[in-house]
């Protein structure tokens, strides 16, 4: 998980908006503690869920869509964070791992167009690397015992998630996967 970009207990304060007799989500999400490893932090967390972001649009734009999945995760982070947390609804058992590391990638598809072949193959190079970086990381949430939240993207990143999932659950002996949320941004 060495392209993750952690979220820290000081990224969740600056976006929770406190107020006065109300408890939020970001008041009570877990993040992984600094310095900690986080594989054997997802192992031992009683968070139930992860919530893990994917701020690109490379898949969308390669697949002649209109950009701007990319900004998903942050939108959706500051919206759960700010959630009431009540008897319902508990923010402790969601853990915010934190964002797949895409800003050289992005930066790399600012100027290439969809319309042209080359270009396209580019695109499709970036997705090919992205999809096995969202494997690995969705492996090892699953692998776990956790339930991965994916936030941001486009449905080119369904195929590293559901990759992960397949790889994690392999030996078992299931009829059904439980399919990973996939929360994609247009």
């Amino acid at each position: 998980m060495e392209n993750l970009i952690p979220f820290t207990s000081s990224d969740l304060a600056k976006i929770t908006n406190h107020r006065s007799g109300e408890i939020k989500f970001g008041e009570k999400m877990v993040t992984i503690p600094k310095g900690t490893d986080p594989l054997s932090f997802l192992k031992t967390t009683d968070a139930k869920y992860i919530l893990f972001g994917i701020p690109e649009d490379i898949g969308v734009r390669a697949n002649f869509g209109r950009p701007g999945a990319a900004s998903a995760w942050n939108s959706a982070i500051q919206s759960i964070a700010n959630i009431q947390h009540n008897r319902f609804c508990k923010g402790y058992e969601l853990l915010v791992l934190g964002q797949l590391d895409v800003c050289e990638d992005m930066k790399a598809v600012e100027h290439l167009n969809f319309h042209n072949v080359n270009d396209r193959s580019k695109l499709s190079k970036l997705v090919e690397k992205i999809d096995k970086e969202v494997s690995h990381i969705i492996f090892n949430i699953v692998k776990s015992g956790k339930i991965p939240i994916i936030i941001g993207g486009g449905h080119n990143n369904s195929y590293g998630n559901i990759k992960g999932t397949a790889l994690a659950k392999a030996n078992q002996s299931m009829l059904l996967i439980l399919m990973p949320i996939l929360i994609s941004g247009f």
